[in-house]
């Protein structure tokens, strides 16, 4: 869920959309842990690092998305020898993705999560976005800094991470996928 953009929130509390606590999953069941502006993982949500924060920083924020990718197969190029495993919407589709509106980036649409064996991850997403909203992306247990990613944008969005080893498996494998 992601805090509102208008209307109270709180640091507290357990009413989605408006507590912070509830947000980062901060004490739950009841979410009535102590919380301060100046705890880090309130200052990593509200994306500012060092000096005042307040809670109109936090407006529109999301912990993460997680979603799981149930992995697909393609292959592309000159004698089908570019594979692809993974979610994909754009021709040609593979796989299935249990949830392709991604939080963090103002609900855009995911266009594609996949491994190519042109050793490359990719994250492709619908519209012009900038490259922050997130810090990680896990799939299974391997773990994809943002930072470390290339980043591209223009009529869509998309961070590229260079890696031999195919974090979704074979076509079937189901994987848990988190971006935060």
């Amino acid at each position: 869920m992601t805090l509102l953009t208008t209307g109270y929130i709180a640091l507290g509390g357990n009413v989605a959309g408006r507590s912070v606590a509830k947000e980062l999953n901060d004490g739950a069941p009841n979410f009535t842990s102590t919380i301060s502006l100046n705890d880090s993982n309130v200052r990593t949500l509200a994306q500012k690092t060092s000096g005042t924060i307040s809670l109109s920083d936090l407006r529109g924020k999301s912990h993460g998305w997680t979603a799981t990718v149930t992995s697909g197969f393609t292959s592309a190029g000159k004698g089908g020898n570019i594979y692809r495993y993974g979610y994909g919407s754009i021709s040609p589709t593979q796989g299935s993705i249990t949830d392709t509106t991604l939080d963090p980036k103002s609900n855009a649409t995911i266009q594609y999560l996949r491994w190519v064996s042109a050793n490359r991850v990719e994250l492709r997403i619908s519209g012009y976005h900038t490259n922050s909203g997130f810090t990680t992306m896990t799939i299974g247990s391997t773990s994809f800094s943002r930072s470390s990613a290339s980043f591209s944008a223009s009529s869509y969005t998309m961070w590229t991470w260079n890696t031999s080893s195919n974090p979704f498996g074979t076509s079937g494998t189901q994987k848990t996928v988190t971006i935060v």
